[in-house]
């Protein structure tokens, strides 16, 4: 796997309950919400790109895979409000 692009320090608001977790907050999310900074990359796969999200401390981290880098992009800017525009290139 190969580093694309990075966004470090995104502040997200997240919505987390005990049962299901956390989330983006927004949609039909209810709950306590707080301001986390996270660290986003897009990185190539066997085929596809994946958008990997984490907690800027690493404590807690997920991905997803997409078949293209507009589509990995596309992800980010609907789930967590990541511009075009703010994607950094790769530095590994």
């Amino acid at each position: 796997m190969g580093l694309i692009k990075q966004r470090r320090g995104w502040l997200v608001s997240v919505v987390a309950d005990q049962r299901g977790g956390w989330g983006a907050a927004g949609g039909d999310a209810v709950g306590p919400t707080r301001e986390v900074s996270f660290n986003f990359r897009i990185e190539s796969d066997a085929g596809g790109y994946l958008l990997v999200y984490a907690f800027e401390d690493s404590a807690l981290y997920a991905d997803t895979w997409h078949e293209t880098l507009a589509a990995a992009e596309r992800a980010a800017l609907e789930e967590f409000g990541i511009p075009h525009a703010a994607w950094e290139p790769g530095s590994e």
